[in-house]
């Protein structure tokens, strides 16, 4: 597990070697509203169990099954949500749930995608490994490390949430966000800028959820029967959605698009801070 300290230490250091905002490092619009970011996690099958979502609003998302490629990461068998962005560009549903301080049992973050990152950087197994561990942090920790780590790197929420690329690199020692921004313009990195938290047991979201994006498209198989349960999924996101927010259900046309559920997903989550009082430049 990372040392918020150390990292923290780390991250002012850079600081020394970049040019300031003009207005100064937004530290306060990112420290008090980071807390409040959604989460963010794309449904991979549809529910199991949907009269039991409906009617006992339990939401269940159960950690992702093992992969080798995760288990000398420490990584394994974890329900996995982005922070704050949508960084998935055409998944059948995306669910929004939240704020993160109310999720912060068992919750681990690290800024980058986990798995991605190790494959982007080339990074040997072993400093893979490493490089998960050392910035590896549980709540409400990461909380503080993150929103310094993107005010350092984006500097405004506007950016950010937009799915952007940053305009300040990260720390030396890691320099995913350095890459990231010589990376050529068609390569989709958005995983790599959006910090990733994961859980190491079962999510119930039901009574936080916010918002559900859905391809309406989505899937185009010859399996009545799989067409089915996706429809069936669809309605009833959208029945326990709307008890709280009519307007929390997103209807998208081919979100294979491209950026059509990050755009949303952005929209979305800019609403909902500024509603909060977020100055988000």
């Amino acid at each position: 597990m990372g040392d918020l300290n150390l990292l923290l230490q780390a991250l002012e250091a850079h600081r020394a070697s970049l040019t300031a905002p003009r207005a100064g490092w937004p530290d306060e619009s990112f420290s008090r509203l980071l807390p409040e970011l959604p989460l963010f996690h794309r449904l991979g099958h549809p529910l199991r169990n949907s009269d039991l979502a409906l009617h006992g609003d339990q939401l269940i998302l159960e950690p992702a099954s093992s992969k080798s490629s995760r288990v000398s990461l420490e990584t394994d068998r974890c329900v996995f949500t982005s922070v704050g962005v949508a960084a998935y560009f055409a998944p059948a549903i995306v669910l929004a749930f939240g704020p993160l301080s109310d999720l912060r049992d068992d919750r681990i973050s690290v800024p980058w995608d986990s798995k991605g990152a190790g494959s982007f950087m080339s990074w040997a197994p072993e400093r893979h490994q490493e490089k998960i561990a050392q910035y590896s942090l549980p709540a409400a920790a990461d909380e503080t490390y993150l929103a310094k780590h993107l005010a350092t790197c984006f500097q405004t929420w506007s950016r950010f949430l937009a799915g952007e690329r940053p305009v300040a690199a990260d720390a030396a020692d890691i320099g995913v966000l350095r890459k990231v921004m010589s990376a050529p313009a068609q390569q989709d990195v958005l995983p790599l800028t959006t910090p990733e938290a994961r859980y190491s047991s079962a999510l119930d979201v039901g009574p936080k959820l916010m918002a559900v994006f859905v391809d309406a498209d989505y899937p185009s198989t010859r399996s009545s029967e799989i067409n089915t349960a996706w429809l069936e999924t669809y309605t009833v996101l959208r029945r326990i959605v709307e008890r709280r927010n009519e307007d929390g259900f997103h209807s998208l046309r081919r979100m294979a698009r491209g950026r059509d559920l990050v755009q949303a997903a952005a929209t979305f989550t800019k609403e909902y801070l500024y509603e909060l009082g977020g100055e988000l430049g």
